[in-house]
């Protein structure tokens, strides 16, 4: 008794052990991906910066050149101020497809993400999985041959203008098939219990 005891308690620490170091490892994940997170929104927010104070420089030089142009030139003011309206619009078309670029910091982010997805997620198929505890229990088909549908199938055009079918017989036929697919033997017994509009024994429902 003693010994099992022991035992039980050995593998309780062990146990123990193994849940403190995945939550220790589980902490130490969760630690770094703040760290990375804080750091890409530094980054991110230093090139705001430096974006938006660049963007002042230059408003500054257009500002100058404007003035330096109208000083120098001897074209109507009109024609200089459109010129340089024109400049700016390039400039700024310019500048929005530059941004339009992922950074290098984006492009390690979107990696990431990527690979934090590409876990492999098999899909669960019904009957089809081998760790399925019933597989002894069936032989899995593609069909089965339905004998009492080959004049049908040979010519159901032909079959359909010759007569008509008892709907009874009908439902029967259909899960007696059904039942055969599966290798189970047909049912037997009391017939089914009519779920459609009552029918007369023997009356008989023409095809169309």
């Amino acid at each position: 008794m003693e010994a099992k005891i022991a035992e039980h308690r050995a593998a309780n620490a062990a146990i123990i052990e193994m849940n403190e170091q995945r939550e220790a490892r589980e902490a130490a994940n969760l630690r770094d991906i703040e760290e990375r997170e804080r750091l890409d929104r530094q980054q991110r927010a230093e090139e705001a910066r430096r974006a938006e104070e660049e963007e002042e420089r230059e408003r500054e030089r257009n500002k100058l050149e404007l003035i330096n142009q109208l000083e120098s030139s001897n074209a109507p003011a009109s024609r200089v101020l459109a010129k340089a309206k024109a400049q700016q619009r390039q400039r700024e078309t310019m500048r929005n497809v530059g941004s339009a670029v992922p950074s290098s910091s984006a492009l390690l982010r979107a990696k990431a993400a990527a690979r934090a997805e590409a876990a492999v997620d098999v899909p669960h198929v019904p009957i089809t999985d081998h760790w399925s505890a019933e597989t002894h229990r069936f032989t899995l088909k593609e069909s089965y041959d339905d004998a009492l549908s080959i004049g049908v199938r040979a010519d159901p055009r032909g079959v359909m203008r010759a007569g008509g079918y008892m709907i009874e017989q009908a439902w029967s036929r259909a899960l007696s098939c059904g039942v055969m697919g599966l290798d189970i033997p047909p049912l037997r017994g009391e017939g089914p219990t009519p779920t459609l509009p009552h029918i007369n024994d023997g009356e008989a429902i023409l095809a169309t």
